[in-house]
């Protein structure tokens, strides 16, 4: 019903409903579940699913960026495009492959705030303008 009212208002709640709040229930831990859900299913916080890459699109297969377990953190390094919710997320799921496991892909939770995480909106779409949409 929401789509018939308007695609851009479908896209942000399928994502957020979907994409983002899925996975953190389906594989976070306790605690991302208690600081996450709770708030997005209330539209107090908004997620984005961070999967497109500039020269893949949302192949899987294709997937450059990467993260490496550094003990105490991930390093994540890459880029994504094409991402709905992105400018005013609060936390991604972003995808990723870890180094040196023959392509293993994995779903990391980035929040807004994090050292050298950005979310620049994209400008001039032809449609869906009404969903936030950034990199």
């Amino acid at each position: 019903e929401i789509e018939r009212c308007d695609s851009g208002l479908r896209s942000l709640c399928s994502v957020q409903g979907s994409l983002v709040m899925y996975p953190i229930w389906k594989y976070g831990s306790e605690e991302q579940k208690k600081k996450w859900l709770p708030d997005m299913a209330q539209g107090r916080k908004i997620g984005c699913f961070g999967l497109t890459e500039p020269d893949h699109g949302s192949n899987p297969g294709g997937m450059v960026t990467v993260f490496q377990d550094k003990g105490d953190h991930y390093l994540l390094n890459g880029a994504k495009m094409w991402i709905s919710n992105s400018p005013l997320a609060d936390v991604a799921v972003v995808w990723a492959k870890a180094e040196n496991t023959e392509g293993r892909i994995h779903g990391l939770l980035v929040e807004r705030g994090m050292e050298g995480f950005t979310t620049p909106t994209t400008h001039g779409k032809l449609s869906l303008r009404a969903s936030p949409t950034g990199e």
